[in-house]
């Protein structure tokens, strides 16, 4: 009986969502703990997630605090040599509506379960998700702040996402946001110590 209770104690630590969870997260925080370049850290993040979550097409939409709008930042396994149909890059605006319903709702969007939420789109925003083989978008906020986006295919044994992944997805990507927003504000933060030490010596 005793032997019955252990045994089942290792299956039920080996098969808890939330063991696993715990797990993945310091797994994920781990891999990027001691990256501090920009160029090494996106694409280390980026990695880990598909890693994690099991798909293979990721795209990676960053803020640009000059431009106003959300660049391309990274992608992995997306084919982007054909032009876009209307807008002609690969950005979204503050004023796109899959922005606006990303801050409202503040969870993940996975369209073929939402399809109405697709169909909400202007023609713009749904070519650039066609052509990034978006079928969930996550969210990234820091500091209460929108600061990006993550657009991830369809998972690799074509199963749908669950909420398990969902969990993961909203668990990891506030690390990855608060690692990108960290990193932009110390560079920020050089550079004006930079730019006053040149004002000093001038």
């Amino acid at each position: 009986m005793v032997a019955e209770f252990f045994k089942n104690l290792k299956f039920w630590k080996r098969d808890n969502p939330f063991l696993r969870l715990s797990r993945d997260l310091l797994e994920f925080s781990q891999a990027f703990s001691s990256v501090t370049d920009m160029s090494t850290l996106v694409p280390s993040i980026v990695g880990k997630i598909r890693d994690l979550v099991g798909v293979d097409a990721v795209a990676l939409f960053l803020l640009d605090h000059q431009a106003e709008q959300f660049n391309l930042a990274h992608s992995r396994n997306i084919d982007l040599k054909p032009h876009l149909r209307i807008r002609g890059n690969y950005y979204f605006k503050r004023s796109d509506r899959i922005v606006r319903w990303l801050l409202n709702n503040r969870y993940p969007l996975v369209l073929s379960k939402m399809p109405e939420v697709l169909n909400f789109l202007n023609d713009e925003e749904r070519d650039i998700l066609r052509f990034v083989s978006t079928e969930a978008c996550i969210p990234l906020e820091a500091h209460n702040r929108f600061i990006g986006m993550l657009c991830l295919g369809i998972k690799r044994d074509r199963t749908e996402y669950n909420e398990n992944d969902l969990q993961l997805l909203i668990a990891i990507s506030a690390q990855a946001a608060l690692a990108f927003e960290n990193n932009r504000l110390q560079t920020e933060a050089i550079e004006r110590e930079r730019m006053r030490r040149e004002l000093e010596i001038a």
